[in-house]
């Protein structure tokens, strides 16, 4: 028994095929954590959501760890149904239970999972039934990251901070991650997680070339608490494509589904689409490979969320950091911020008293 080995070589060889994950993988840290998450976070939404065979799910959850990605981000309403996302994302999971101390992962509460007025928001009953629902799901004894999800107009932010408390005192997550939230709440909320001493990892925020609003928020929430962001939709649901531009997107995209959530092409959109392909153009990159780029050259983005619906997409994270390291001195952010559309995020908080009979 050699005892001067390097026991994590033992783990490296126990699963061959992703002997080479982590010469593969590119990362940072989450925060002031010092755990460090991949520059490409799995999402979950529609790989595991039952849009696509399970067999081809697990075929692009594998290749994602051989690749280097060590995050996996769900939420409680993922899939169709809602929670199908993280049941067959655990039955992946148990393939490789061993790894699961290697892996971040995520998932959120805060919109709507059932019927009636306590069947979303950030309620105390609500977020404890959705967390331990999830792990159910998945299979697990704590989720790395909990983020609520939006906010709650109709619950105190102080509430929901003691909530969020509460959850991380019982130890069904490690740190708080925060979504969605308008700049105020969001700054408001960051105060009272940090009086309560609930540690978190990050934000989350829909971000992309193509819709800077919270590009600029979350760089301040950097500036002032050290807390990095993950953006997601990085592509803005496939917009910001060569194949979108030119109208070549295969028949299975989102953009050719009948109830799709992709914004429809207006005047507004094409401009900025012709725009960023006018400098995609002039550094000699794909624009997906642009917008991938520039969100890893900003120090205070730690990852992005990303879903690939087929082998082929699954990012290689050097190549990645390759191209910024090829352009990062050739553009500005000011070139690219610069006619930005004003925000498109749908994911907006929801007035329960509009919805149902609350009465005072």
């Amino acid at each position: 028994m050699n005892f001067k080995e390097d026991p994590s070589n033992y783990f490296l060889r126990e699963h061959k095929k992703f002997s080479k994950r982590y010469e593969k993988g590119v990362f940072k840290e989450l925060s002031n954590t010092c755990t460090y998450t991949s520059i490409v976070t799995l999402g979950m939404w529609r790989l595991f959501g039952d849009h696509i065979p399970f067999k081809e799910s697990l075929r692009i959850f594998e290749k994602s760890i051989q690749n280097g990605c060590n995050h996996f981000d769900l939420g409680n309403n993922y899939g169709r149904p809602p929670g199908s996302a993280e049941k067959l994302f655990g039955k992946a999971l148990k393939k490789y239970k061993q790894l699961r101390d290697e892996f971040i992962i995520s998932s959120k509460a805060g919109f709507e999972m059932m019927p009636g007025p306590n069947g979303s928001g950030s309620s105390l009953k609500y977020l404890r039934s959705q967390i331990e629902g999830s792990l159910k799901r998945i299979n697990i004894d704590y989720l790395d990251i909990f983020y609520t999800h939006r906010y709650d107009p109709q619950c105190e932010l102080v509430v929901v901070a003691d909530n969020l408390k509460y959850l991380h005192e019982m130890g069904l997550y490690l740190y708080a991650g925060i979504s969605s939230y308008p700049k105020d709440k969001l700054f408001k909320i960051i105060e009272l997680l940090n009086e309560r001493k609930v540690p978190i990892a990050c934000l989350q925020y829909n971000i992309s070339l193509l819709s800077l609003d919270n590009f600029l928020i979350c760089k301040e929430c950097f500036e002032r608490w050290g807390i990095s962001t993950i953006a997601f939709s990085p592509l803005n649901q496939g917009i910001l494509t060569n194949n979108y531009f030119h109208n070549t997107k295969p028949r299975n995209s989102r953009a050719k589904e009948s109830n799709t959530t992709i914004h429809p092409k207006n005047i507004m959109i094409e401009e900025r689409l012709s725009y960023i392909n006018k400098i995609s153009k002039k550094h000699y990159l794909s624009i997906e490979d642009l917008a991938f780029c520039f969100l890893f050259s900003n120090q205070f983005i730690s990852s992005v969320a990303y879903g690939p619906r087929n082998l082929s997409q699954v990012l290689n994270m050097n190549d990645c950091l390759k191209n910024v390291e090829k352009i990062k001195h050739q553009f500005t952010q000011s070139e690219l911020i610069e006619n930005s559309i004003s925000t498109l995020d749908q994911w907006k908080e929801k007035d329960l008293r509009s919805i149902y009979k609350i009465i005072e």
